[in-house]
């Protein structure tokens, strides 16, 4: 079960979609994709990075932001971005930097994860608890 502070970010998601939705049909021609989807999805991305940034994550607490990060990609599902999809990817690939004991850090890292965005993949890395 995700985490309240999740579960009110996904209502607040969905009502933002739901609106756009309202509107959608009256902003025809226009590419809504680039004009809405994309930036929410680039925003809700960076709000979950820089909450990650201020925490300290232990392996019970990477749990709780392993679920959170299912809901809130179930609530991106709507975008039509590949790249924000791609993205939110990379996010719960990373979560596993968490769970993995320290003496594994820099094989996981060299070996499985080299593919990643090095900033936010040592932003998590420092966030380790």
């Amino acid at each position: 079960e995700p985490t309240s502070a999740c579960e009110n970010v996904v209502k607040i998601l969905q009502a933002v979609v739901q609106t756009l939705r309202n509107y959608e049909s009256k902003l025809l021609g226009m590419d809504v994709v680039k004009l809405f989807w994309r930036p929410l999805g680039q925003q809700v991305i960076g709000v979950i990075v820089s909450h990650v940034r201020r925490q300290r994550v232990t392996p019970e607490g990477c749990k709780y932001l392993t679920r959170d990060m299912k809901e809130y990609s179930k609530a991106l599902a709507f975008v039509e971005a590949p790249d924000i999809l791609d993205m939110l990817s990379c996010l719960r690939d990373m979560l596993v930097v968490f769970t993995t004991p320290a003496s594994g850090v820099a094989k996981l890292v060299v070996e499985d994860l080299r593919y990643l965005d090095p900033a936010v993949l040592m932003a998590f890395l420092r966030a380790r608890g």
